[in-house]
């Protein structure tokens, strides 16, 4: 669609205004506006809108009847501060970065043969500037083309969802061609290749791939105490305490089911971290994916852990998942993106932390 409208005759800045707006009717959750958004910037677009539900649907609160009820009984509030609108602001920087206005989009072959063309959108600017972003669930594989050869490129992995870079070996090639270097992980990454500088950039490390958790049976240390806990939205009867207190009986529901969901843990002091638990007497398995992050000024936030996929099951079956994650932090903030099912039901009957055993 890019392509037709961009080859149109008539000369007029394409905008992309309504696409895959985050957690609307439960089904978009927070990946899919930053990748709509990223494939129309690419892709030849002047624009892009965001949008989020309760701030869409005109919500203006979590229990009087008013806006579109239909889609989520989250309000703007909730929806002003789901991680979206921030990473659109990253690509925002990225392209103020790179000199967007200067770049062209590249439709067919010209600079890389993969897997999943269709998952890979790329502009450049000449031979120079050379950006590829993989929005595959997996790890993408085949050639870069077009480069220079015997011309030393400079070569980083963006992260969208912090909006750092990834510092990578410079690639020479002496015919124009290169393997692609290892994606970090399953979701969107942004490659650039750049032949001259670009100016100064904030980095961050390369993320270890997160080892399968322990088993069901396993045995963990020292529980870590939490001084508070706070969560993006609650149920009234289910609030977030209910997932902290110690009783098996209660537990934390958000006000929407099938959105995604943050926490925000406080633990008083700096803590040494090994393991986190989730336990859900949820008759149905919530499938979920997450991003812990950690800080110990409670303002500045580093990537720890990630896991995306449908490889994180609990409840039904499943009641209880361990998973390992190392660092020392005084707060924790952890994102749970939406489940694939409107229906699915989250609930928390408990959520903790350890120490190495």
């Amino acid at each position: 669609y890019y392509e037709g409208y961009y080859n149109l005759p008539s000369a007029k800045p394409i905008l992309e205004t309504e696409c895959n707006y985050e957690d609307l009717s439960g089904t978009n959750g927070n990946d899919v506006p930053r990748i709509g958004a990223y494939q129309a910037i690419i892709s030849g677009c002047a624009g892009f809108t965001y949008g989020v539900t309760g701030v869409w649907a005109m919500r203006w609160s979590a229990t009087e009847k008013c806006g579109w009820t239909g889609y989520s009984p989250e309000p703007w509030y909730i929806g002003m501060d789901k991680p979206g609108s921030t990473e659109l602001g990253y690509m925002k920087k990225f392209f103020e970065y790179v000199g967007w206005p200067e770049l062209t989009p590249s439709y067919d072959h010209e600079f890389g043969v993969f897997e999943m063309r269709k998952r890979v959108s790329i502009c450049h600017k000449d031979n120079d500037i050379l950006i590829y972003y993989f929005y595959g669930p997996a790890m993408e594989r085949g050639a870069l083309l077009g480069l220079k050869k015997n011309v030393k490129y400079q070569a980083r992995w963006f992260d969208t969802v912090t909006g750092k870079f990834i510092e990578l070996d410079p690639i020479i090639s002496t015919d124009g061609k290169c393997d692609i270097p290892q994606k970090p992980s399953k979701r969107d990454w942004l490659l650039l290749l750049n032949a001259y500088d670009l100016g100064e950039y904030e980095t961050e490390e390369y993320p270890l791939m997160n080892p399968p958790g322990p088993a069901y049976s396993f045995t963990l240390g020292d529980e870590i105490a939490i001084k508070s806990i706070k969560a993006s939205s609650c149920d009234p009867e289910h609030p977030v305490e209910n997932a902290v207190d110690g009783d098996p009986e209660t537990y934390w529901s958000p006000l929407a089911h099938g959105t995604s969901q943050t926490f925000y843990f406080d633990f008083e002091k700096e803590e040494d971290f090994a393991y986190i638990e989730f336990i859900s007497s949820n008759t149905a398995p919530i499938y979920i994916r997450f991003r812990i992050f950690g800080s110990n000024d409670g303002e500045n936030y580093t990537l720890i852990s990630e896991r995306e996929g449908r490889c994180v099951a609990v409840g039904g079956p499943y009641p209880r998942f361990i998973d390992t994650f190392k660092g020392s932090y005084k707060h924790l903030k952890m994102f749970i993106n939406s489940p694939d099912k409107r229906e699915e039901r989250w609930q928390f009957n408990k959520l903790a932390f350890y120490k190495e055993k």
